[in-house]
């Protein structure tokens, strides 16, 4: 990534979001070279717009660990979709939320990530002077999809949460899983597939999953050297049985 672009990014331009937003989007439109032309539209209250995201547990496999379990993810599929889908009041954003998204696949900076995953909260804001009438579509849209695989494959479904799907069995529906897929993702969502050892669920948000070597840790209590902790990255060899 060009060296001005990465400085725009990492630039913090003002202590207000909506302003730090507005601003660093100003000086992306500068370098791309497209015209900051904001048009009025009506705007939707922040509580009108459906932010809900799909989270599910199957029952059938909580407080169990499940062994040899796959995770599917969709990748930024907010902005993703809101650079397909979101009408806002600024010319061109859409297109140039793509070339941004493109650009942080290419090349993982931080401050890319950071700027990508504010614009959902910002322009579903009534204060944003950037701003989409139809921002709830995103997360319908998600749902959708996330319904959908629910219905079809429920008793291969373990979890679901936002944008991510834990399945079991996964090769015994993995070659009708994707032709559902290719059927329902309508806007080419990019998603990544990772096999882990296992998994347990005790509740929505509370879960312990093998990550590459080590146990990921998310609403769960357990105990570290600094006392009770929630949320962890603990290594299997070194803790294994501190933890069972």
């Amino acid at each position: 990534m060009n060296k001005q672009l990465k400085l725009i990014f990492s630039n913090n331009y003002s202590e207000n979001s909506l302003t730090d937003f507005f601003l660093k989007t100003k000086h992306i439109y500068e370098y791309l070279g497209y015209e900051f032309e904001l048009t009025p539209i009506e705007k939707i209250s922040e509580s009108s717009a459906n932010d809900s995201s799909r989270v599910w547990l199957n029952e059938k496999y909580s407080n169990a660990i499940i062994s040899n379990v796959t995770e599917l993810e969709f990748e930024s599929p907010y902005p993703n979709l809101i650079s397909k889908i979101a009408n806002t009041n600024l010319k061109h954003f859409n297109r140039m939320l793509g070339e941004i998204v493109a650009e942080y696949n290419l090349d993982r900076d931080i401050n890319v990530k950071n700027y990508i995953n504010m614009i959902y909260g910002c322009i579903k804001n009534p204060k944003s002077k950037i701003y989409a009438d139809n921002v709830g579509l995103v997360t319908i849209e998600l749902r959708k999809i996330m319904d959908s695989v629910i219905v079809k494959f429920k008793n291969h479904v373990v979890y679901i949460d936002t944008d991510a799907i834990i399945f079991r069995n996964f090769p015994e529906i993995e070659l009708e899983f994707y032709k559902h897929l290719n059927e329902i993702n309508r806007y080419n969502l990019p998603y990544f597939i990772e096999n882990k050892k296992f998994c347990l669920f005790t509740a929505k948000k509370n879960y312990m999953i093998e990550d590459n070597g080590s146990i990921k840790i998310h609403g769960i209590k357990h105990f570290s050297d600094q006392g009770t902790c929630r949320g962890a990255h603990i290594n299997i060899i070194d803790n294994c049985l501190d933890i069972f």
